[in-house]
């Protein structure tokens, strides 16, 4: 009687047996920058333009500049304020989505390798290859979740920013104008 030997696979072999497993994807950083949300990166352009004319020293600083500085600044600021919720829950959902596609691969691996083992094919992997390959089958979620957090920080530390700043240009406005009254 001939011993059958066992068929033997590896993650690699497993991997490309996966089915692709998808979920909305969230604009890429190319397409926030020309897409329905370039108006307000716009406005931020324009805000930070402002700011770092008067850091330059390019701006010429007196009471009527400052002062409708002061107005577009705040005006901006709160424009741009509406978008930084909206943007910090996306970063939230597509880190959440990141952590379901990966968590769905593993087990679409898992699945593979229990039905492998069970027709006969020796499988053996250990958890860590199994992360490993998840995380390589959901790439372009870890890439999204990365790029969503990169637009959500950039917009709303240039939000805090513009903020500090309108305070500074309102507290110097403020002192101007009570020393042109002394």
């Amino acid at each position: 009687m001939e011993k059958q030997e066992k068929k033997s696979v590896s993650i690699a072999d497993i991997i490309t047996k996966i089915e692709n497993i998808s979920l909305k994807v969230n604009p890429t950083l190319n397409e926030y920058f020309n897409g329905e949300a370039a108006e307000y990166f716009l406005e931020l352009r324009r805000a930070l333009k402002i700011i770092d004319e008067y850091g330059k020293g390019e701006r010429e600083y007196d009471l009527v500049t400052a002062g409708k500085d002061c107005i577009t600044l705040s005006a901006i600021h709160a424009n741009i304020g509406t978008v930084i919720g909206y943007l910090q829950g996306m970063a939230s959902r597509t880190e959440a989505q990141r952590r379901v596609v990966k968590s769905e691969y593993a087990i679409a691996i898992k699945k593979k390798r229990d039905i492998l083992n069970t027709l006969g094919t020796q499988v053996k992997l250990t958890e860590s290859e199994i992360d490993h390959a998840a995380r390589v089958l959901s790439k372009d979620y870890y890439d999204n979740a990365r790029d969503i957090e990169i637009i959500s920080r950039m917009m709303s530390n240039a939000w805090y920013a513009i903020g500090d700043f309108v305070k500074i240009l309102n507290s110097t406005c403020n002192r101007a104008f009570r020393e042109a009254q002394i």
